[in-house]
């Protein structure tokens, strides 16, 4: 038969529950938070690596960053295969970037790290201040330009 004591043992045990459940809750979603800090301090690197790569003029090594599916859209649009391809195709611009800014930074639906970037660029002696987002996604350890839109 249940009696009182039974009742107070059965609603002290939910109350134990719900209370490890919300802990639980609440544990995960700042893991969550320290996690999307992580990965967007690790984008960063990645897109610190990029601007570095784009003011020495590094144009290889800026093509090793792109992800297969950039480099897929570089090889349907501009007919650039390798990185050699894509180092003439930045030469034959003239183009110069410099005085990268980071905006604005977030998770896009795709999870690929979004920043929002003003840079100046320098074309045939002019200067101009442009705003360019970058994509980055996760190819298996490395972070790496998913889409750039000028």
């Amino acid at each position: 038969m249940i009696n009182n004591k039974h009742i107070s043992i059965i609603f002290a045990t939910i109350a134990i529950f719900i209370s490890f459940i919300n802990v639980k809750y609440i544990c995960a979603n700042s893991l969550d938070d320290g996690h999307k800090s992580e990965i967007k301090n690790q984008a960063i690197d990645a897109l610190t690596n990029y601007f570095n790569f784009e003011i020495s003029k590094n144009y290889n090594s800026i093509y090793n960053q792109f992800s297969k599916n950039y480099k897929i859209k570089l090889k349907n649009n501009s007919n650039v295969r390798t990185a050699d391809d894509y180092k003439r195709l930045r030469i034959s611009s003239e183009s110069k970037w410099y005085h990268f800014r980071i905006i604005e930074q977030s998770l896009d639906a795709r999870k690929r790290v979004k920043f929002l970037v003003e840079a100046t660029v320098q074309e045939t002696g002019e200067e101009e201040q442009v705003t360019v987002a970058y994509f980055f996604v996760r190819e298996r350890i490395l972070w790496k330009i998913d889409e750039i839109d000028y």
